[in-house]
């Protein structure tokens, strides 16, 4: 800012992980900021700048958790070997007998992590919709007062989770180490292993907030009440918490805007910073029409103004 300080907004890094894992982690630091944080007109409009000292907060955070976080069970934090990219382009099959698996490619990706890092539906069955919870296939939906188009939308869902639910049953059938490491992932313990992915991307404000708020879990760990139940190891003083609120009101600002720039943009905008030949010059000019009106939004001085056409990404 006028400051000379640096700003940032950072959108989620698709590499994250899995769309459905993600978007619970931002739905959980959400539901902290409207239960906990005031309302965002009582917060001055503003982009949130990370430091160093905020940086080494969060990590001393999850350095006292994380021991709490990890599952208790051995058999799903061992490390496994895992293809990471197994869809239907990597699994050649026999023509003539199509059950028949002849190899497997692209093994470059393939890592040795605890299983529970692994552990996910396959993505050659390509669902990222609607948890199906248990092991009983889903309902099949009442399809009398939806449209055409809504009944076919609706089927193809009910197909999907079908296939998600029957997947399921077989792994909890067949492979029981791997279905408990697929429930471990839908825990609020994995939830903060996974937020604290983006602690050195900017993701230190939203993960300090969800640390708050783990606070009421806390006595209802397994991990926690195997060790004799001590107490919550993070204490934060009314201060630490007003700034922490700030921070993330300017988190989640930069994130927003981010994306109105990214909707606003459609097929334009430059996933992972490729864009097509042919539609250079129209993205870059769309996105320079995008930063003019970011800094009218945020009623920048004529400095910042000048601060935010330097650290602007898009321009080169």
């Amino acid at each position: 800012m006028a400051d000379g300080s640096q700003v940032v907004g950072k959108v989620p890094n698709p590499n994250a992980g899995r769309a459905h894992f993600t978007t619970a982690s931002e739905v959980a630091t959400m539901d902290f900021v409207s239960w906990v944080l005031p309302s965002p007109n009582k917060i001055e409009a503003h982009l949130y700048s990370p430091s160093r000292p905020k940086k080494i907060v969060a990590l001393r955070s999850y350095l006292k958790l994380v021991d709490y976080l990890l599952p208790i069970d051995s058999s799903i934090s061992a490390s496994y070997l895992w293809h990471g990219d197994l869809h239907t382009e990597n699994i050649f099959v026999d023509p003539q007998e199509p059950t028949n698996i002849l190899d497997i490619i692209d093994w470059q990706s393939t890592e040795l992590l605890p299983l529970f890092d692994h552990a996910r539906d396959p993505y050659l069955l390509d669902y990222d919709g609607p948890r199906v919870k248990g092991l009983e296939p889903p309902v099949f939906p009442n399809l009398s007062q939806l449209s055409l188009e809504d009944q076919k939308q609706a089927r193809s869902l009910y197909l999907v989770m079908s296939l998600s639910a029957l997947h399921k049953t077989l792994t909890y059938r067949d492979n029981p180490e791997l279905y408990k490491a697929m429930q471990f992932r839908h825990t609020r313990c994995f939830e903060m292993l996974l937020l604290a992915q983006n602690l050195l991307v900017d993701g230190e404000a939203l993960y300090q907030a969800a640390v708050l708020e783990f606070e009421d879990e806390w006595p209802n760990l397994s991990s926690v009440q195997a060790s004799g139940g001590p107490g919550y190891p993070i204490q934060l003083s009314p201060n630490e918490i007003q700034s922490l609120e700030y921070d993330v009101a300017g988190t989640i600002q930069g994130m927003e805007l981010l994306n109105e720039v990214q909707e606003s943009l459609g097929e334009f905008w430059p996933e992972k910073g490729v864009v097509k030949h042919d539609q250079y010059g129209t993205t870059k000019l769309l996105l320079n029409h995008a930063k003019k009106r970011l800094s009218d939004k945020m009623g920048y001085s004529e400095n910042e103004k000048a601060l935010w056409d330097k650290l602007w990404p898009f321009d080169n």
